[in-house]
């Protein structure tokens, strides 16, 4: 009797083995999540075309009545540049400290140094509205809340994780002589 030894079955085995049913069951759960994310901003963007003083959907009559209202008044124009000068800003200063934290954990050794690299990342497990909101009583204790510095402390917090996660998962792939 003649028996071949039985091999195991790899990873990249079981993917091209599958069939085009699971294939497209794949296919459409990607396509629902996608679309699970994408669908309150695109009803957003569709309600942004409402013209009746009232939010309503679906749209009963289409208008730019309330884009018009955004490029013509100065506040509107105003708070766009705020934000998007403080989005620049928070964006800059999130990424200069976060960099600078990833490559003092990944490239010195020193005491707690696992300690930091979880504690600098657990913002990432915290809901961001509870985030918000201890941000709020934190700064108001010292007058912050609502300012423009309380408004920049908040953006680096969230931001920085990020930017530490991204380092220290893109470090090692860095050789240190480049």
């Amino acid at each position: 009797r003649n028996q071949s030894p039985t091999r195991v079955k790899t990873q990249e085995d079981i993917l091209l083995n599958t069939s085009s049913l699971s294939k497209a069951g794949i296919n459409l759960y990607l396509i629902l999540i996608c679309m699970f994310i994408l669908a309150p901003i695109i009803i957003v963007a569709v309600i942004s075309f409402q013209y009746g003083r009232y939010l309503a959907f679906p749209v009963e009559q289409f208008s730019l009545r309330w884009w018009t209202e955004a490029v013509v008044r100065a506040e509107w124009r105003e708070a766009l540049w705020k934000s998007l000068l403080l989005a620049m800003q928070s964006t800059v200063l999130a990424t200069i400290l976060g960099l600078l934290a990833g490559l003092a954990i990944h490239y010195h050794d020193f005491r707690g140094k696992q300690f930091l690299s979880v504690f600098f990342l657990s913002p990432l497990l915290m809901p961001q509205m509870l985030t918000g909101l201890a941000l709020l009583f934190y700064f108001a204790q010292f007058g912050l809340s609502g300012s423009y510095t309380g408004l920049m402390l908040g953006h680096v917090l969230v931001a920085f994780p990020y930017v530490v996660r991204l380092d220290l998962d893109a470090l090692p792939r860095v050789s240190r002589r480049s």
